[in-house]
This record gives structure tokens, C-alpha cells and sequence, in this order.
């Protein structure tokens, strides 16, 4: 049989902070405009091609080192000065066009990557306007491209995920605001701040990118043992489903709702749960799937368990993790669901409430019994098969055992613990960095696009490339159809005289991931995270009314531990409205509310910029429930939801939910952002009235 192969490399990672030019742009004429812009919402100076001054700073014994005529002519035309190890370069009142060459110019003359705080969105996009430059981006990360020189765009937001202000504060920096009345003042004010972070992040020992931060981690564990690589070896035919971390509503409103989280889930399944087995073979750590010789063996395997499954399950349903570690062995399973076991029938409520286990349906991952659904089932999950008549499609199979690194996860958070209780904040960061980001250095996947044209009289050409996927939907009247299969779409455009078919499928890479971990980890945290929503309901009598990848807001109190794997308490709230999965609404005992809306910031309808190295500057008004939402759940008369196998239009079924919110949310901001929502649902007739 042949063999699959992916190959992990680890590497040393250099990044050090110190060959780094700095910068930041103001589109505003003075201070006075930024602040009524900020005071009014204007958002007429937010687009950074209309750029019109620049600060730049450098190391300053890399200034002083080298000064080509490229660097003097340019920076001879700005204001310098010298602070805390670093020189700052201010040129005002000029505009885009001269500052995307000054920036391009000097980063060229000393060979600097660029730092920019928010760049990505913001600073950085200036550089289009360099005619002999361009942008370069590959596997998440973006260059400039100059003469034949590589300078890596560093934005400082996606290591810290808060504003300049708060990420400095975060990683222990005092600062101080004092730049008077005076934008030249404010600009530079920044870049210090930026600096001070940069220092900061360079003495926490925080890589360009958290995925190389988490990199670095690997390497230094492994290369005393001389490792290099992780080669997974499978036989033909294996395909991990990635399927990510579980959020999802069960019931649409509710009160005395009190929010737990999960301590550091995916370290704490890196550190705790079993893997495939690895073994080391010189300089690599191999791990091994196989296609299971006797697959029936399986299905024995589960029918042997099923009386203790459900006897842990009504005792201690987390003890399920030990159950399943008895067999020691490692399974990848794809298996049809027929219905629920005999043995389970009275369990049955709680099981299609909290199912275990999700399919794709319409592109939409939908955790619902569908016997026509193909699920796949790894590690862990395996013991909820239990509670199902199935039939097994395909089967691999590895020994099973802890990480090698897990030791080192333990440790991690041990000391993070520590470095908080002593106020270490630099420390702080660093192990969360590290700990956040360690499983998804093995996830890497890349999305392929293939196009081709069939003639619309060589119709039969088309239909076999619909062979392997489900869920076809047409759409705009048989213009355009779609179709839905594993990690791969399939749009076909209808033309007069063609059909134009693009297939877009997402894979692991061969050369940079190790799938088994990158999977096994989302496996473990949905197995862990639904475990704990069966203790909650079956063990201590509770709801979980909503989830989302490491947290449960229930009705009733879990103990609070600062121990990983544990719940800490996050808060209390006296009603909740959770509108669909990461949009909901939550009101404390005060009657302050809380919105949480993906995407959208602090309002339900909102205004904001979208701008990017391959879009022009614009306005876009976003909607968290977007009127052209689609549904497979629908709450009923006492706000549990009822999952469908069909899509739905939302609005027809969850308005009440909304009307129920505008009665009983005292924000009259909150009340409006629903109104206008349903209004214009009406108005387009995407709601009944």
C-alpha cells in the first residue's frame, strides 16, 4: 500500500528585534481634527493612502553604522533625535506617495524588516504606492519586496491582539501622554510606545509571529536530542478532519446565566490527553497510521464498552477520558450514524440536545443526527459512538501515548502561574504566547483553486465532477450552483455558452504540518468541553444553554481553579440572548450590558473599514445577524432550540427572540441596534410581519 507522507521541520528562529525599522502615519492635518475625528466617528482621515505624515525609528548604533548615500539623501529631509537606544526620524506635511519611497528607501539602505502597530490594516498598505516594490505574502506572512531584498511586515497588534496603549501596559511598559496640543508630539509619542514594546517583546522573548514564538519553543525542547523533523507516515487514503474548536446556541434566551471557562484547554489536552504514538529514528520523530486490518474489530470494540460508557456517564461523565485511555490504541474513524442505541433510548433527549459529534451540510458545520451524513470520529469522541447504531465506513489506527513534549506543556503553565502571582508580566507573556500557539504550528494547510470551462453542449463533462460531494444548492435561478464535500467546495458559474467550474479544497501541507496533532487537539478539547456539558446536565442536574470552544454558560455554579483543565468563573449575568454562535447579548446585575458580535465590535450594526493590499479604502455597514442568514436551528416556545435538517430562513424564526430582547434589555442603544435590524428585514422582505 502507499504511503502519505508529511514532514514537520523544526528550526532555530533568529528573530531578535533588532534589524527593525519602526514606523507610524497620520492621515490629519493637526491634532485638533484627530480628536474630533475620534469624538465624532468621521471617518473621512481613515484611509491610509491619503497618508501625510510619517515618524520612522531605528536602532541607533544601526543608524550610526552605516550611511549609504540612499539613506542621507532621503533622511536628510527629516527631524531627528535620539531616545533611549533609538533614533526617530519625523517628516510632516507631506504625502503618501513620498513617504511609502522614504520608508522603502531606508528599510533598503539597512536591510530592516518594517514594524508598524495595526499594519496590516493600516501603515503597512502605503507601500503599494512603491512603483519598483511590491507585496509578497506566503503561508501567513507578508513581505515587502525591494531589489531582490525580503522585509518581513511585522504587525505588532497580531502579537498582543489589543491597541497600542493597552498591549504596552500589558507587557509591564509605563507610559506616559504627554505630547501637548501638538500632532508632530503625538506621532513621535507613538513610535516611542511602539519601541518600548518592541523592547519588551524582545526581552519576553516574543518571535516576529506567535507561530514562530511557539516554533522556537519546539526546537530548543528537541535539538538536544538532535531532533530535526516530525514525519508522520499513513497509509494511503488517511484524511484528518480539522474541525476546529465547538460553538454553538441550545437555547436562545436565558437568565441567571454564569460563565465558566476552560484553564488553557488546548495545552491542557497537549500536556494530559494521548496521541498517536511516536518513536524516534535519528533525527526525526516518526509517527505511524495504518488502515486497520480487521476493521470490525472496531464496532466489537464499542459494543464492549457501552455499558460502562453510560455508567460513567451518569456517575462522572469526565471519566470518560479514562475509559478510553484503557485500550491504549489510537482511532481515526468515518462512520454513518443510524439512530440512537437501544441502550441509550432514555438518554435520548440529552443526546440530540448536546450531540456529540458535527457534519458538513451546505458548507456549515452542524453538530445533528443525519443518518445520511458521513462523521468522522477520532481519539477520544470515540466513546460517544456508544450512543449510536452505526455503520463504519473507513478505519485507521496508531498506538497511542502522551506527547513527547508534554512534560515541557506542564511546565509552561506552572510557570506562568507562578510569573502571575508574582507580577511578572514580561513572563506572563511569554508562556501564554507559547502556550496558545503550540498546536496550531502543526496545522498548517494551504487552499488550492482549480478552474476549467465546459462547454454548456458537453454537459456531461460536468456532472462526474460532482462525484464526491453532497448538498448541491442552487442559487440566483441555476446561475450558480454549489456544492459541499470534505475541506473542498465546488461553484459552478452557468454562462451562455459555458459553465466555468472552480473547485477550492484545503489541505494539509506535506511539508510544514504534523495533521495527527493538529487534529488530535481540536478532537480532545470538543471531547473535553462536551464531557463536561454531560456532568453539568447528567452529573449535577444543570444547563448549558451555550458553548464556544473553551467555555459553557450554565445555570448553576462549578468549583473555580486556577489548575489547568479546570473552570475559572468568568461571570454572572441576570438574562442572556444568544442570537447565533458568538453573537449574543448579556446583561449584568447592574444592567450594564455586554454585546459580543464577531466582527463587529461593541454594537450589533456597525460602520467600519475594510482595507486591505488587495482592496481599495472602503466603508462597509456590517450586520452581526446578517439578513441574508441561514439557519438549522429554530428556538421554540421555551427557548430550547430544535435543530433541522434543512436550512431555514432566519429571521422567520428567531424575530421573537429579538422582540423578546428589545423588552427586556433596559439599553435603549441595544433596543434601537434590534429595531433597526428587524426594520430593515422587513423592508426587504427577508422577515414575516
Amino acid at each position: 500500500m502507499k504511503k502519505n507522507v508529511y514532514v514537520f521541520h523544526f528550526e532555530d528562529i533568529e528573530d531578535d528585534w533588532e534589524r527593525v525599522l519602526l514606523y507610524d502615519v497620520e492621515t490629519v492635518p493637526d491634532l485638533q481634527t484627530l480628536k474630533e475625528v475620534i469624538a465624532s466617528g468621521n471617518r473621512e482621515y481613515l484611509d491610509a493612502m491619503k497618508a501625510q505624515h510619517v515618524c520612522m525609528a531605528m536602532r541607533s548604533h544601526i543608524y550610526q553604522s552605516l550611511r549609504t548615500i540612499e539613506a542621507n539623501k532621503v533622511l536628510k529631509r527629516y527631524e531627528k533625535h535620539e531616545r533611549d537606544g533609538w533614533t526617530y526620524f519625523t517628516r510632516m506635511n507631506t504625502n503618501a506617495e513620498e513617504i511609502a519611497k522614504d520608508i522603502a528607501s531606508v528599510a533598503s539602505a539597512y536591510d530592516l524588516d518594517l514594524a508598524a502597530h495595526n499594519g496590516k490594516r493600516f501603515d503597512f498598505l502605503v507601500l503599494e504606492l512603491v512603483k519598483d516594490g511590491r507585496v509578497y505574502e506566503a503561508k501567513g506572512n507578508v513581505f515587502f519586496v525591494r531589489r531582490g531584498k525580503y522585509h518581513r511586515l511585522i504587525d505588532t497588534l497580531e502579537l498582543t491582539g489589543e491597541n497600542l496603549e493597552n498591549s504596552c501596559k500589558a507587557m509591564g511598559v509605563e507610559l506616559s501622554k504627554a505630547y501637548d496640543e501638538d500632532l508632530r508630539a503625538y506621532l513621535e509619542n507613538d513610535v516611542y510606545m511602539l519601541a518600548r514594546l518592541v523592547d519588551a517583546l524582545r526581552q519576553a522573548g516574543i518571535k516576529y509571529t506567535m507561530t514562530r514564538t511557539a516554533r522556537k519553543f519546539f526546537y530548543d525542547v528537541v535539538s538536544p536530542e538532535g531532533i530535526k523533523r516530525v514525519k508522520t507516515i499513513t497509509d494511503e487514503g488517511f484524511a484528518p478532519e480539522y474541525a476546529g474548536g465547538r460553538t454553538e446556541v441550545f437555547k436562545a434566551w436565558a437568565g441567571d446565566v454564569k460563565v465558566f471557562d476552560v484553564n488553557s484547554l488546548y495545552p491542557f489536552v497537549m500536556a494530559r490527553f494521548l496521541y498517536p504514538a511516536t518513536v524516534k529514528e535519528g533525527e526525526d520523530i516518526v509517527i505511524r497510521v495504518w488502515k486497520a486490518r480487521q476493521p470490525q474489530s472496531f464496532t466489537a470494540y464499542i459494543d464492549s464498552i457501552r455499558e460502562a460508557v453510560k455508567e460513567t456517564l451518569l456517575t462522572d461523565a469526565r471519566r470518560l477520558k479514562d475509559l478510553v485511555e484503557m485500550k491504549s490504541v489510537y482511532y481515526h474513524a468515518k462512520v454513518r450514524l443510524k439512530g440512537i442505541h437501544a441502550s441509550f433510548k432514555d438518554l435520548e433527549d440529552v443526546i440530540l440536545r448536546y450531540f456529540p459529534f458535527s457534519h458538513k451540510l451546505k458548507g456549515r458545520r452542524v453538530f445533528s443526527l443525519n443518518p445520511s451524513a458521513v462523521y468522522h470520529v477520532e481519539g477520544y469522541e470515540v466513546a460517544f459512538l456508544a450512543f449510536f447504531d452505526f455503520e463504519l465506513l473507513d478505519l485507521y489506527v496508531s498506538e497511542a501515548e502522551k506527547l513527547w513534549f508534554a512534560p515541557e506543556v506542564e511546565r509552561l503553565y506552572e510557570e506562568r502561574k507562578r510569573a502571575k502571582k508574582e507580577g511578572d508580566l514580561l513572563k506572563v507573556a511569554q508562556k501564554k504566547a507559547v502556550l496558545v500557539n503550540l498546536y496550531g504550528v502543526f496545522g498548517l494547510r494551504q487552499e488550492k483553486t482549480t478552474t476549467k470551462r465546459i462547454k454548456r453542449t458537453e454537459k456531461e463533462k460536468l456532472l462526474p465532477l460532482f462525484d464526491g460531494y453532497r448538498d448541491v444548492e442552487v442559487i440566483e435561478e441555476a446561475r450558480l450552483l454549489k456544492a459541499y464535500g470534505d475541506a473542498k467546495t465546488l461553484n459552478v458559474a452557468v454562462l451562455n455558452k459555458e459553465y466555468v467550474v472552480e473547485e477550492k479544497t484545503k489541505d494539509f501541507v506535506r511539508v510544514m504540518s504534523a495533521p495527527t496533532i493538529a487534529t488530535g487537539t481540536t478532537s480532545h478539547g470538543r471531547f473535553w468541553l462536551l464531557a463536561n456539558i454531560y456532568h453539568i446536565v447528567l452529573n449535577r442536574g444543570g444547563e448549558v444553554y451555550y458553548c464556544d470552544t473553551d467555555s459553557v454558560f450554565t445555570n448553576i455554579t462549578l468549583e473555580s481553579t486556577d489548575e489547568m483543565g479546570g473552570f475559572k468563573h468568568e461571570g454572572t449575568y441576570r438574562k442572556a440572548f444568544f442570537l447565533a454562535p458568538k453573537t449574543y447579548i448579556l446583561e449584568d446585575e447592574k444592567g450594564q450590558v455586554e454585546i459580543a458580535a464577531k466582527g463587529t465590535g461593541d454594537a450589533l450594526v456597525k460602520e467600519f473599514i475594510t482595507q486591505t493590499f488587495k482592496t481599495n479604502f472602503r466603508l462597509l455597514r456590517r450586520m452581526a445577524i446578517s439578513l441574508d442568514r441561514k439557519t438549522h436551528k429554530i428556538p421554540q416556545g421555551d427557548g430550547w432550540l430544535r435543530t433541522l435538517q434543512d436550512e431555514v430562513d432566519y429571521f422567520s424564526h428567531w424575530r421573537g427572540v429579538m422582540e423578546k430582547a428589545m423588552v427586556e434589555i433596559e439599553n435603549e442603544n441595544v433596543r434601537n441596534d434590534l429595531r433597526t435590524i428587524l426594520d430593515e428585514a422587513t423592508k426587504k422582505g427577508r422577515a414575516r410581519v
